[in-house]
């Protein structure tokens, strides 16, 4: 708090703002990933695309952003649902889900539009490594449905920011 003294009277100022560097990146990591990842499983399966940081404070927060190809496909007569999330460690904290309609007839479906990418603000409170993966799933893996990631060996990024806690 500053003290400010006017005509020898006294005034208080208070200010909110600390003196540290709330706000300011203090580390960058990223990965790429590229390798063709099918997934047909109805629990959630890792994508491969997965990076690791370590808070220097308990009150640092996490910032995470994905881009990843994906698409989804479909030999069914039945609709299908695709899951995709983000995870800290086992822990869920971003969460997508997509239904696509059946295949008509004796057709196959490759949906291309599914989207791939997170970001999210995570707040881990440790100093400890924090890895964070992206992982899919599907509703049904029956009629060989799958969702695909990393396709014709796209390349998958994950980027962490540390930020410094106001």
């Amino acid at each position: 708090m500053a003290i400010i003294t006017l005509n020898n009277n006294s005034l208080s100022s208070i200010s909110s703002l600390p003196a540290g560097v709330g706000g300011k990146v203090l580390q960058v990591v990223t990965a790429t990933y590229t390798t063709n990842t099918a997934i047909n499983a109805t629990s959630f399966a890792d994508t491969g695309l997965t990076a690791s940081i370590t808070p220097s404070s308990t009150s640092s927060k996490i910032f995470v952003a994905t881009s990843q190809g994906v698409y989804g496909y479909i030999n069914s007569s039945a609709p299908r649902v695709f899951y995709t999330q983000l995870v800290r460690g086992s822990t869920a904290i971003a969460e997508k889900q997509v239904e696509i309609e059946a295949a008509t007839g004796s057709r196959n479906i490759n949906i291309d539009a599914l989207d791939g990418g997170f970001t999210c603000l995570d707040s881990p409170s440790s100093t400890s490594a924090q890895t964070y993966k992206t992982q899919a799933k599907l509703n049904s893996a029956a009629d060989s449905s799958m969702i695909v990631f990393s396709s014709s060996s796209a390349i998958a990024t994950i980027t962490l920011m540390e930020i410094a806690a106001w």
